[in-house]
């Protein structure tokens, strides 16, 4: 059985895949303001859910499923 199949499918199904910015951070150990400068610089996934206000940047999300894709292209790409 290819467990990054079973893993993937397994993300697929979760209620919301996707993330607040400042959620991530805190998993992650890096700090918000990378986070963000990493979604700016489209270094990480993201939907936009919302239209940003007058000045205010859009709410974005990151999303979990095309990033665990991104790292197991990633991870084939060093295997190779």
């Amino acid at each position: 059985m290819n467990t990054s199949v079973t893993t993937l499918e397994t993300l697929k199904k979760v209620a919301v895949p996707i993330m607040r910015a400042s959620k991530f951070a805190e998993l992650t150990g890096v700090s918000e303001s990378s986070v963000r400068g990493m979604l700016d610089r489209e270094e990480l996934p993201a939907v936009q859910l919302t239209s940003a206000g007058e000045g205010k940047r859009p709410t974005r999300y990151i999303n979990l499923v095309a990033l665990y894709k991104l790292c197991e292209k990633e991870a084939a790409a060093w295997i190779s």
